[in-house]
């Protein structure tokens, strides 16, 4: 828990400085992280889908984009039942961006869904703050409520944007997030 406040006191300070690489493969960097979290999902009996078959490349902070891809792994593990699945998209998208103003701007559009509990509606928002924990995970699997507002500070810091949504079909919570993609490497377009 002390690293984690230490993480997130570090991201909102004005001082941020990320260590800037161009050209990370985010599909490749995944499947690692993925690969990092496998014994978690062999001990639910969890299924990983993943749909990234493209490379996509971000300009970005490759330590602090792994905190976030284990952060909503790990969440989504943590608030899913036994022999269920997550899935993990990523796609390419012409969105505005932070800092970016009203220019569209190519991105990297990801999202970590899984088939747990899910959050109720009026709660979406405040996830994302510090020590906030959704109402249906408290007396759960629980947590320090500090995982998603670090994510938040780190998308920020990469000029991106968070949020999160219920899943339609099946149950569970699906979390978003975009990061402007690296216009200097191909980008996988379609």
């Amino acid at each position: 828990m002390l690293n984690n406040l230490l993480d997130l006191s570090r991201l909102q300070s004005t001082e941020l400085e990320c260590e800037l690489e161009s050209g990370i493969d985010f599909s490749a960097i995944t499947e690692a992280y993925i690969s990092e979290l496998t014994p978690l999902f062999r001990e639910k009996y969890i299924t990983i889908n993943q749909d990234m078959a493209k490379p996509f490349y971000i300009k970005g902070d490759s330590g602090l984009i792994h905190q976030v891809i284990i952060n909503l792994l790990s969440n989504a593990i943590k608030f899913t039942e036994e022999g269920k699945s997550i899935t993990i998209t990523a796609s390419r998208q012409e969105t505005p961006l932070i800092g970016r103003g009203e220019v569209s701007t190519p991105a990297l559009y990801c999202t970590v869904s899984d088939e747990g509990i899910g959050i109720p509606e009026k709660e979406l928002q405040t996830i994302f703050e510090p020590f906030i924990e959704s109402s249906r995970t408290q007396t759960e699997a629980g947590g320090t409520g500090l995982g998603l507002s670090i994510c938040k500070e780190i998308v920020r810091a990469h000029h991106g944007h968070i949020w999160a949504e219920n899943n339609v079909n099946g149950g569970g919570a699906a979390i978003h997030f975009l990061l402007p993609l690296n216009p200097t490497y191909s980008n996988g377009k379609e």
